[in-house]
């Protein structure tokens, strides 16, 4: 039917509108601790762009449901609040019929956030995690700053006074392992790298002080500390492991963090389920003011996500109250749902 079809079209165009400003103030963080990174290693536009769509996907499993909801919210109370719904009733358009777009969009909403959430999202956020990792690694010179510790190597903390490209003055660096540590101290060092070696940092004119059964001190002329080829300044996290893996991981480490993050990939495309429910009363609550509905859905969901954190992290922490740790996890995690109308 032509007027459904109208109402479809109108319902993604806000949806998608909803989505690009939601992902827009939700990755800000992300996006600003990925600038910084980008900003020590001087890299391109094209790189920035590469890793700020790779962090989509696992954003839009938290503000598709949300964007649904409010495109819902809009559309409907537009008709409502310019009285088309009372013009489509008159004409014997029921109120299913009416919104029947609304549901076949959730429908197809409700596939797209399982297949972010199980699927693209873990694989994405492994990419990122080598992106990373990979452009800090070819780049390690530059993102080294003076007066701030760097500490993205293992077993080196690093710090230098001044920097002119590779070369670095004021050096200290702190290097342990499991059988001794050491302090290095330098006026100057040179930062070296070739193709298929190692970077190393050469030092100059400096001293070391090694702790270990006994302390020792020694000066030198010229001293090589060799680096690690690769850096994993991003570890691997349980947002990139795949289903199998979290089960496995759930029932041999018996860890709540897994099984909160395998319950995590179910019940954010699951709320699309109450918001479906939700979407039609809320719609209806524009007869007197378009912001009515629009205000209730943002009140809701705020309230979702507060209470979601609230009552996730005593979950997730291990030396929480006993009634957390012991409490089954299910309930807690599904309960905001219940709340919102699940």
């Amino acid at each position: 039917m032509l007027i459904q079809r109208v109402i479809f079209r109108d319902l993604v165009v806000h949806l998608l509108l909803t989505v690009a400003g939601l992902n827009l103030v939700l990755m800000m963080e992300k996006v600003l601790k990925l600038s910084r990174i980008m900003g020590m290693t001087g890299s391109s536009l094209m790189n920035f762009f590469i890793i700020t769509l790779l962090v989509q996907p696992q954003i839009m499993v938290y503000s598709l449901p949300l964007a649904v909801l409010l495109s819902s919210v809009i559309v409907y109370g537009r008709m409502k609040f310019d009285n088309e719904m009372m013009v489509l009733r008159t004409a014997g358009m029921s109120l299913r019929r009416m919104f029947r777009p609304f549901f076949v969009l959730s429908a197809i909403c409700l596939v797209v956030s399982f297949t972010l959430s199980l699927y693209i999202s873990p694989l994405t956020l492994k990419r990122l995690r080598i992106e990373v990792n990979s452009l800090l690694s070819s780049r390690l010179a530059e993102a080294i700053e003076p007066g701030v510790f760097f500490t993205a190597l293992p077993g080196i903390t690093l710090i230098v006074e001044g920097k002119d490209k590779e070369r670095m003055r004021g050096v200290f660096l702190y290097r342990h392992n499991k059988r001794r540590a050491e302090v290095i101290t330098a006026p100057e060092a040179v930062f070296i790298k070739s193709e298929g070696k190692p970077p190393v940092i050469v030092l100059k004119n400096g001293l070391i002080h090694i702790a270990s059964d006994e302390s020792t001190e020694i000066e030198f002329r010229e001293y090589r500390v060799s680096l690690p080829s690769s850096i994993e300044l991003i570890g691997r996290r349980r947002g990139e492991m795949g289903l199998r893996e979290l089960y496995r991981r759930t029932i041999e480490d018996r860890k709540k963090q897994y099984l909160i993050e395998l319950f995590r990939r179910f019940t954010f495309p699951l709320l699309l389920l109450p918001v479906t429910l939700m979407g039609v009363p809320l719609s209806l609550l524009s007869e007197r003011s378009r912001l009515k509905g629009l205000l209730a859905a943002i009140s809701v969901f705020a309230t979702y996500y507060i209470f979601l954190v609230y009552m996730e992290n005593p979950t997730g922490q291990t030396g929480g109250p006993s009634l957390y740790a012991s409490s089954p996890l299910l309930p807690s995690l599904y309960l905001p749902s219940s709340v919102t109308g699940g």
